[in-house]
This record gives structure tokens, sequence and C-alpha cells, in this order.
């Protein structure tokens, strides 16, 4: 069974290259790729249309002496089924799906009305249920715009047709099997009405389903910072606010913690920004691990890190979080080149409430301890204790 599955894929891959050779390059490598399903469908329907009417031209050619003055219209008929394979060739140069649509408009619906001419003209000819197509493909390659130009020009003909006189049509087939074709005929342009419905549902969920990663990209980008994936310092003031209003209500311990490394510019200047960019990495990525779910690991700006320590149980365990933030900073870092190196890191607590009761207070004090542990040369300070180690 795993055989017959593996044999079918690689048919499939063999197919869907083969097709892929008749869409611009651009598309199939670098467009998104419900573009490159619509490419797809573009040729399989141009193909299919080509082979059709290189059929139907065939039996045109066997019934010339059938047709008479009507001859024209086997001619007319041929250069259409060319033209279907020169539009593909066009589509591959030029890749323009509205041009390719209103092409396709054109000539389809001149070969249908060369054919309705001599199977029975448009109140018998068993091709009339097959004209909506046009329109439906014209609308998913096209466009609304293209897709109504060509039914209002379908619906101009069908009226002109039904109002002319019906000895100016011909049976190049008897009455009886131009019934039976149009019972048939309408079956079968139900299912490929059905196949285009599913093709337009399939392609709509996959520009959906492109429209929500973009927007969740767009979303994760504008609340994190791009170097790092840490949140961002929006984000942060967005989720520090929050937490304010919510201890006022339940109370309880939360702290902002203002990190500032130490040593980062000397390896920015000295070795180079790429290895300044792999230790904030680094940091990021370390201080992401060290914290809880419930807390918030960003980054300010710079060498400037943030968190948000929330629901701490007591206010004595602050401390044992701070020095296991600052142990994870302060660990060896290998550069890409080998190179070992390491920072220290400057940190400042302000407890919410108890340090400051509005965002702007707490990350004011919280800064201002920062400043002081690093003036102070300590690893960290809570701003309650400023006052004693100034002294």
């Amino acid at each position: 069974m795993e055989k017959v599955d593996s044999r079918n894929k690689g048919s499939m891959r063999v197919i869907w290259w083969l097709t892929d050779l008749m869409i611009p390059r651009d598309i199939v490598e670098f467009d998104h790729r419900e573009n490159l399903y619509k490419a797809r469908a573009l040729v399989c329907v141009l193909l299919a249309a080509g082979g059709n009417q290189a059929i139907n031209a065939i039996i045109l050619f066997s019934l010339w002496e059938r047709l008479g003055p009507y001859t024209p219209f086997v001619l007319l008929f041929t250069a259409c089924t060319l033209a279907l394979f020169g539009i593909l060739s066009l589509f591959r140069r030029s890749g323009s799906f509205v041009l390719v649509a209103n092409l396709y408009g054109f000539v389809g619906t001149l070969s249908t009305l060369c054919l309705i001419m001599v199977t029975g003209g448009f109140s018998e000819s068993p091709l009339i249920p097959w004209w909506p197509l046009i329109v439906m493909f014209s609308f998913i390659m096209g466009g609304w715009r293209t897709a109504a130009c060509w039914a209002c020009v379908g619906l101009v003909l069908w009226l002109w047709g039904l109002n002319l006189d019906a000895s100016r049509f011909i049976y190049i087939f008897s009455r009886e099997a131009i019934e039976q074709s149009y019972s048939y005929s309408v079956i079968l342009a139900g299912l490929a009405l059905l196949a285009v419905m599913w093709f337009f549902d399939f392609y709509q969920r996959q520009l959906l389903g492109r429209l929500q990663v973009e927007r969740d990209r767009a979303l994760f980008s504008a609340a994190h910072d791009p170097l790092t994936g840490l949140a961002n310092r929006k984000t942060f003031e967005y989720r520090l606010e929050h937490l304010i209003e919510r201890h006022k209500i339940q109370g309880g311990v939360d702290a902002v913690l203002m990190i500032d490394l130490d040593g980062f510019k000397l390896i920015n200047d000295n070795i180079g920004h790429q290895a300044g960019d792999k230790v904030l990495v680094t940091v990021a990525a370390r201080l992401q691990q060290a914290v809880r779910r419930s807390d918030l690991a960003t980054r300010i700006g710079g060498d400037e890190f943030a968190v948000l320590l929330c629901d701490v149980r007591y206010p004595d365990d602050v401390e044992p979080i701070v020095v296991k933030l600052h142990k994870a900073i302060s660990a060896p870092i290998i550069l890409d080149d080998g190179t070992e190196v390491a920072v220290g890191a400057s940190i400042g607590i302000a407890l919410v409430t108890a340090d400051g009761n509005s965002m702007e207070s707490l990350l004011h004090n919280a800064d201002q301890a920062m400043y002081q542990a690093k003036s102070s040369k300590i690893p960290h300070i809570f701003y309650r204790e400023m006052e004693s180690h100034s002294d």
C-alpha cells in the first residue's frame, strides 16, 4: 500500500513539474502559494480547452463537405484552437492573469459561437450549458470586472442569436444526436461547474490562510523585538499597566526589574556588531528560559532589558529570582567563531505599589535603582534599599 502511495505521489510530482514548466519562474519560486495554484489551474484549463477544441476541429474538418458556406467557421474555430496554445505561451512570458483571462474570454466566446452556428443554434445547441464556465474561469483568473465584461458579451450574443432565423443554423449531426448530446452536456457542465466552485473555495481558503499568517506576523512584529524575539517596550508598558490595575484589586507581590548589561559596549566596539547581536540574542534566550510563563521578559532597547515578575508568593522570594537571572546573564557566551565572552548585569528592582503605584513612577524608580547598582558595582539593588547603599 505504501509503495502504491509513493508511486502516486511521484507521478503527481512529475505532473506538477511538467505543469510548472509552463508557468513564469517568479510565480513558481517567489510568489505566494495560492498564486501558484491559480497558475496551475490556468495551465490545466488552457490545455484541456485546447485539447478539446483540437478534437472538435478534427471532427469539423472531417465534415468539411457538409458545412458548405459555413466552412469559414471551421477555419475561425481552428484559429481559436491555435490561439489557446498561444495564450499559454503568452502567460509563460508575462505572468499576467488578467491579460490571459481576457484573451481566454475572447477566444472561448468566439470558438463557442462558431460551434453553436453549426450545432443547431442558440436554442438547441448542446454547447450552451458550457458558456457560463467561460465566465467562471474569467472571474477566478481575472476578477469580477473581467467576468462581468464577458458575461455581458455572452448575454448580448445569446439574445442576438435567439432572434436569428432558424435557417441560419445548420445541423452537422442529427437532431436526435444533438438532443442526446444536450443531456450529456448539461451533466458534464454541471460537474465542471462543481470543480470550478471547489477550486474557488480552495483558492479562497489558501488566500485567507496566507492573510491570517501575515496578520499574525504583523501583530507579532508590532509586539516583539525583531532581533531577540522578546516582547518590546510597548508590550511591556501595556502589560505593566494591566498588572498595576490588577494589583490594586487582588494585591499580591509583583516586581519590575530593569536590567542593563555591563561590558556589552566593549564587545560591540572591539569584536563587532555581529558579536554584539549574538550576545543580545543569547541573553534574551536565557532570560526567557529563566522566567516563569506568568512573567514577561522584554528588550527595552540597546542593551537594556526589563522583566515583570508576577504573583510572587512573598517579597523575600524576589531576590532569589533576581540572583538566578543575574547568574544566567553572566554565564560565558560562545560566539560563532568560538570566542568566549561574558557580560555582567546591573539590575534595579521596584515593587508594585510599594515603590510606585503608576507605570511612570515604577519605571523611574526601577531605573534609578539600576543606575545605583551600576555605580555601586553591585549586581542588583531594590529601590527601597537605595538610601542605605548611597550612604
